[in-house]
């Protein structure tokens, strides 16, 4: 039905100017035909509402919400306008400005507001049996500055949305047997298109698996979220879109129904880019798996140094009181292979307790300068005789690699540990590959790779085409007594021997190596550009005795005692002290007599170094050994020895420290400055 459009309406004094909205309603309470309040932006009757009854034209809730529409819903018995329509259609009755409750629905949202209705009957001329109801409809400052206010929401709804840095959107879900099938995208905002690399309509009216790398992906969220919907009315969780291009993103998905008692009407979500965070909370993760491992390994050091500390004055104490019955039994005492056994078993024992302290860092390094290739070279004449006729070696040494303030015999120990680890991991034969070059490491570097330091290395590569190994097992090679192999052909502290080395060198040790293809090993070494000199005393010879007066200082006193009686037996003269403020006592009252100070490294009260710079303060050119199975940080973070220190490691022979004792009182002084 099409309003009436008659050039002559039935009130046209009142349709010149108004500012009411103005129904003509006939018996059957069908609106005949409107004139809308003064309106810039409406002045021409609304054609399609011709027909309909007066709650539809007045967007009435109820007349929305309920199939059977105006007049016919449980709130039209109590609705002041459909009163005031009846009493003008049965009574003939007027009223005047009635005040109404109307409950409106416009495009974005429901309000309540107030309005007066005014109605009067309008006799047909034609029909008199068919009268005709004109209804005014006054709309209060209320409902106007309702409107405004909606339309203000609207516009910075509007602005937010399309302004937001987080991505937003609306979705209509596709439902079947209430389930969520699919989801259709009815707005996204600007943030969401730059994130994605899509444009608006792209993507509007588009099913949103267009942003989902994985079917099963996008199937998870709309059950996950309409779950979660269900129990608490909002949706979260975290899932992966896809952009344009193929680059997958991580997202943090929130989602909410724009009515949570039917999902079909919609629903909003956000979405929000954690694909830094979550890159950055992996590294976190593998810093701190770095770290913990980092600290194992720092803690099973420090008590595989201070067991190898205790363990090397017990050996001592055997290996020294084994050597002296040797001395005093015939070559053919039954008694001797005993000791002979002993001897071998304390032999082995020290060798286990070098092991623990290369590990631990606790060593003490005979540091100068070497030239790395020359070293190389020296040590793979060596390697060669040790690893077999099945192994090559491939040497490819770098141009002018730097030299390296190490202990030459230390990383050839390193060297040796590598290569017998290469062999292994080639029982057919193969070749173990050795390159050297200079490298630079940066800062950028540094950062993509946490177990580097920044600075310039000479790098040792030692690579085999092995079985190779897995991460998890590259993660544990460095610990002690972790290995592959059987316990009878292999005690687990190669490697970990080797890491101790290089990291008490300052240096850096890496391993790169998969399943079936090899492994490769990487040592840092930090350069010097300073010239090497030679800090080496010969200590070869024949082991001989002599007269002088020697002052030792051992806080064990087993270790002393014994001690006393090896250099006594050679025909020294001993003064022992239990600590070192005693040392320095005895050397002050008797420094004219005494040659030559050996000294305990770590020991109460005053240390071995301590003693140690007393003594030169009396006497420059005083002669010093020193004695330890570990150095604890007691002359440097890495015992290093200058030019007038001189070593005896524990556990010593009796023969090496009356060779050592004997090379020190023979050595030339220094001339005097």
């Amino acid at each position: 039905m099409k309003l009436n459009r008659d050039p002559k309406p039935p009130f046209p004094d009142i349709s010149e100017n108004t500012n009411l909205l103005i129904l003509l309603i006939d018996s059957q309470r069908r609106v005949q035909n409107l004139i809308m309040p003064e309106n810039p932006d409406s002045r021409e009757p609304l054609d399609d509402m011709g027909g309909k009854p007066p709650g539809e034209v007045l967007c009435c809730c109820n007349a929305e919400d309920y199939p059977e529409g105006c007049g016919k819903t449980p709130a039209c018995g109590q609705c002041e306008i459909n009163q005031a329509i009846r009493e003008a259609m049965e009574r003939r009755a007027a009223c005047y400005r009635r005040k109404a409750r109307l409950n409106k629905q416009s495009e974005e949202t429901r309000f309540s507001c107030t309005v007066f209705v005014s109605t009067m009957c309008i006799d047909n001329g034609e029909n008199q049996a068919d009268p005709r109801i004109l209804m005014c409809v006054e709309e209060t400052q209320q409902l106007k500055q309702a409107m405004t206010e909606i339309a203000e929401q609207k516009a910075q709804l509007s602005s937010l949305f399309h302004t937001s840095p987080i991505a937003l959107g609306f979705v209509e879900p596709m439902m079947e047997n209430e389930i969520v099938r699919d989801r259709i995208i009815r707005d996204v905002n600007e943030r969401l298109c730059e994130m994605t690399g899509y444009r608006r309509d792209q993507l509007v009216g588009k099913s949103a698996r267009i942003l989902y790398p994985e079917k099963r992906d996008y199937d998870r969220v709309a059950l996950e979220i309409q779950e979660q919907i269900a129990q608490k009315g909002l949706g979260t969780m975290e899932t992966r879109w896809q952009t344009k291009n193929g680059q997958s993103l991580e997202i943090s998905l929130r989602s909410a129904p724009i009515d949570p008692r039917n999902l079909s009407l919609g629903l909003s979500f956000t979405g929000m880019d954690i694909t830094d965070q979550k890159q950055a909370e992996k590294e976190r993760k593998k810093l701190e798996e770095r770290l913990r491992h980092s600290q194992k390994l720092e803690a099973v050091g420090k008590l595989s140094g201070g067991i190898a500390h205790e363990f090397n004055n017990l050996l001592q104490i055997i290996n020294g009181y084994a050597d002296l019955m040797a001395d005093e039994l015939e070559q053919h005492h039954p008694s001797r292979a005993c000791l002979n056994e002993i001897s071998a078993a304390g032999s082995r024992a020290a060798d286990m307790v070098r092991h623990l302290l290369a590990f631990s860092r606790k060593q003490i390094m005979q540091m100068k300068e070497v030239e790395i290739n020359g070293l190389i070279e020296k040590t793979i004449s060596m390697l060669r005789g040790l690893i077999g006729e099945k192994i090559e070696i491939d040497y490819i040494p770098g141009r002018h690699v730097g030299r390296a303030h190490l202990d030459a015999a230390h990383i050839q120990q390193v060297l040796l540990n590598l290569c017998l680890n290469a062999k292994d991991a080639m029982p057919e034969g193969g070749t173990v590959t050795i390159e050297t070059e200079n490298v630079l490491i940066n800062g950028q570097y540094c950062r993509t790779h946490e177990w580097a330091e920044p600075g310039r290395f000479a790098l040792i590569s030692v690579t085999d085409a092995g079985c190779g190994m897995d991460s998890q097992t590259a993660a544990r090679i460095f610990e002690p007594f972790f290995t592959t192999k059987p316990r009878e052909k292999n005690n687990g502290m190669g490697l970990s021997t080797a890491y101790g080395i290089i990291c008490q060198h300052q240096g850096m040790i890496n391993v790169y190596s998969e399943p079936g293809r090899g492994t490769m090993f990487k040592i840092y070494l930090p350069v010097t550009q300073r010239r090497a000199t030679d800090v080496e005393v010969n200590l070869q010879g024949r082991v001989k005795g002599g007269t002088e007066t020697l002052l030792v200082a051992e806080d064990d006193k087993m270790v002393c005692d014994l001690m006393q009686t090896v250099l006594s037996r050679a025909g020294y003269k001993v003064f022992c002290a239990k600590d070192g403020e005693t040392a320095i006592e005895l050397f002050t009252q008797n420094r004219d007599k005494i040659d030559l100070a050996v000294l305990d490294v770590v020991m109460p009260i005053k240390d071995g170094r301590q003693v140690h710079d007393a003594i030169k303060e009396f006497s420059p050119d005083f002669r010093v050994l020193f004695s330890s199975g570990y150095n604890g940080n007691a002359i440097h973070t890495n015992f290093v020895l200058h030019k007038d220190m001189q070593l005896l490691q524990k556990p010593f022979t009796t023969d090496e420290l009356l060779r050592k004792v004997r090379a020190l009182l023979d050595a030339e002084k220094p001339p005097k400055q």
